[in-house]
């Protein structure tokens, strides 16, 4: 029987009586699972507790990678629109005004640069272009597979589908099984550039794919002859593989100092995209708060690296040079190098803002003197090499300077103490670098 007009009225009345407000959307976060499905949402509970809010709950949907954080906010339901389907959905969703924040675990490339420029401006710029915290590409197998680690060059044709048995690398007669996130994942992106492209190669047709990070760590974990990567947080029960450029180089394995200077060969850059033209500030006042020291606190207990400074004495390597062993043997180094956009003397985006990181690092740590050492990739001159190496390190002391800090040692090693080979472009970037010492 229908509902009655009375019925209807009653209803109409208590609804009135009762009023249940729509929460008020204060702002739209999309993109990467990487950072979607640990990291933004303890972010985003962290930043609405710093304002106030109250009963902050995540509000999940029957799509398990779409959800809201919920919250009281001087009274008023409000809630954050979280949506992890990959970092391409990122850009998609900035173009479709369907987000205020994309989230990236890979760079923004230049055609979607290109794509958003006329109405986004250039997202690639340092006003809107945002590292949030770091992160190491981790390689995990089965825990029963015999290998510690491997290099860049066995892992790439294990994941091309070259290696079908794990009989061929010297391991057990079990079939080698592929695991790799979908192609909206950003994770996916810094995989094919880091480590299949390099060497020529492509995913075997036959891999599992997957969306969600957790789910594939947990398959690889469960599955004989299982090989996957993930990002860092997500190793679980899965065995963590150590990496290498090639089989004559030392094999890293990931750890906040490694991930953080970014020596360790799969570390990536996680971003937050806001464009510098967006009109909502509570987007902007999130994204102020991510990359400060409490989001960054953050950052870490997710299981990432944040980019607050910490000291290392790294074990002193047999082949360095005299000099550099002699200026760095009382000293510690601290978890940042500086890196200049590609062909550039200019730093990159997360130089320039490591610049101001360290000055306040300086002014809580005073009578710690500071040494700035630069190095350069193998291709060139040798005396050319050392000469731009220097100059790098006194661009970079200039920009201190200007902040009231003189480094107590400026030096340049040339092509010296390379972290990466210097056979692949992306190794040569990582030995175009300026390393930080404190004494």
């Amino acid at each position: 029987m229908p509902l009655t007009s009375s019925a209807a009225k009653a209803r109409s009345g208590d609804d009135k009586a009762n009023p249940v407000a729509a929460p008020r959307t204060l702002f739209r976060i999309h993109g990467s699972n990487t950072v979607g499905e640990k990291l933004a949402p303890a972010l985003v509970k962290e930043y609405l507790g710093s304002i106030g809010a109250t009963d902050i709950a995540i509000r999940t949907t029957e799509t398990s990678v779409e959800n809201y954080i919920t919250a009281l906010l001087k009274g008023e339901p409000v809630q954050v629109e979280m949506h992890a389907h990959g970092s391409t959905t990122a850009f998609v969703d900035l173009a479709a005004g369907s987000t205020d924040i994309g989230m990236s675990s890979r760079r923004i490339k230049s055609e979607e640069v290109e794509e958003l420029k006329p109405t986004l401006g250039d997202l690639s710029k340092l006003s809107a272009e945002h590292i949030l915290a770091l992160d190491g590409l981790a390689v995990i197998a089965h825990p029963a597979l015999p290998f510690d680690e491997l290099d860049a060059s066995t892992i790439a044709r294990l994941f091309a589908g070259e290696i079908t048995n794990w009989q061929e690398v010297g391991g057990p007669d079990l079939a080698v099984q592929v695991m790799a996130r979908d192609d909206n994942s950003g994770t996916w992106d810094s995989f094919l550039s880091m480590v299949l492209k390099p060497q020529g190669k492509q995913l075997a047709a036959n891999a599992g794919r997957y969306e969600s990070s957790q789910e594939l760590s947990d398959t690889v974990a469960a599955t004989e002859g299982a090989i996957g990567f993930i990002g860092l947080p997500y190793v679980r029960q899965a065995k963590l593989v150590a990496v290498s450029d090639s089989e004559d180089a030392l094999a890293v394995l990931p750890n906040p100092f490694t991930v953080s200077t970014e020596d360790y060969p799969l570390a990536r850059r996680l971003y937050l995209y806001l464009p510098s033209r967006a009109a909502n500030l509570e987007a902007r006042r999130f994204v102020e708060f991510a990359l400060a020291e409490a989001g960054q606190q953050v950052v870490n207990s997710v299981g990432l690296v944040s980019q607050n400074i910490t000291t290392s004495k790294p074990v002193p390597l047999p082949d360095m040079p005299p000099r550099y062993a002699e200026v760095t043997g009382e000293a510690e180094r601290l978890s940042l190098n500086f890196r200049f956009e590609f062909g550039s003397d200019s730093l990159d985006n997360k130089g320039q803002r490591d610049i101001q990181r360290l000055v306040s690092y300086l002014l809580d740590n005073p009578g710690r003197r500071v040494m700035l050492l630069g190095f350069t990739d193998s291709v060139g001159n040798p005396t050319t090499n050392l000469e731009l190496s220097q100059t790098r390190a006194e661009l970079v002391s200039r920009q201190f300077m200007k902040s009231g800090v003189f480094p107590s040692l400026v030096a340049g090693f040339g092509d010296a103490v390379p972290v990466a080979s210097n056979d692949t472009e992306e190794g040569r970037n990582r030995n175009r670098r300026v390393e930080v010492w404190v004494i």
